[in-house]
């Protein structure tokens, strides 16, 4: 391969690592909570899959922009022009690190947040119990212990909900409700807990394994497993009867509901 190929492949290549940088940090700068695969066997936020996508190009991208430096238009520019070859790999660096900030809460209140909610879990195969700082982004920090607040906890039975796919899309059909509470004896819906498990039936778009209900004071939520294969992803979502929709709070893998601290006073939307 003589100069002149080699030096219109790495500029194809650059280009190529230049339009994926920025496909994948559109939605890490966005910080875009999407699921856009939730039955694939490790459902990501599409913040999170760019951020891990870009955390993997990383030593690529660096290797061609370096390639680039050595070899386009060499004896033609001058090296500190370059030098700019290697601007997508510094870039794609402050974008890794920012992953890993948000990723691993480094720097609590790094990023503007209000917390909402300490919840309590155990892990579903050890029984360790872990504490989380709930963040109205989504995002949660790993806290000490707290005191929980007085809670109901109201499971449904399996049989309650039967998924179906209509248009390539997973659905649920409600089909009677069934609840039990924590000593297993039976609980008597009210009208609230008859809308909330048909806005669950109507917005859940996943295969359920596991649906209960926390009743905290006037505040509802619902504490949700998804059958997903070789995972096993757990979702918290806050009923607001104003508007008849689940609000969705936070995710974590593989865990048990043990308690809550709601933190934040909402108002029920007219």
């Amino acid at each position: 391969m003589n100069h002149k190929k080699l030096s219109v492949f790495l500029i194809a290549l650059n280009i190529l690592g230049i339009c994926c940088l920025i496909y994948f940090a559109i939605p890490l700068i966005l910080n875009d909570s999407a699921v856009p695969n939730p039955d694939a066997m490790l459902p990501l936020e599409r913040w999170d899959g760019g951020g891990a996508a870009l955390t993997l190009g990383l030593l690529p991208l660096t290797a061609v922009n370096i390639l680039g430096v050595i070899f386009i238009a060499r004896g033609q520019l001058k090296k500190s022009v370059r030098a700019l070859f290697m601007l997508p790999s510094v870039l794609c660096t402050l974008l890794v690190v920012y992953y890993m900030l948000l990723s691993f809460n480094v720097i609590p209140g790094f990023f503007p947040k209000i917390p909402v909610a300490k919840v309590a879990l155990l892990d579903h195969e050890t029984q360790a119990e872990s504490c989380c700082l709930v963040y109205d982004d989504g995002k949660y920090l790993t806290i000490d212990e707290f005191e929980c607040d007085p809670i109901q906890i109201y499971t449904a039975d399996d049989s309650c909900f039967e998924s179906y796919i209509d248009d390539d899309t997973v659905r649920n059909r409600l089909n009677h409700i069934q609840l039990t509470d924590e000593s297993g004896a039976p609980v008597e819906a009210d009208e609230k807990i008859r809308s909330l498990m048909n806005c669950a039936a109507r917005e859940l778009e996943h295969d359920l394994w596991l649906f209960q209900i926390i009743r905290d004071g006037k505040d509802d939520f619902v504490f949700v497993k998804l059958n997903v294969n070789w995972s096993d992803p757990c979702d918290l979502y806050r009923y607001d009867p104003g508007k008849d929709t689940l609000v969705h709070l936070c995710r974590w893998q593989n865990a048990d509901f043990k308690g809550i601290r709601v933190l934040q006073e909402w108002e029920e939307s007219d």
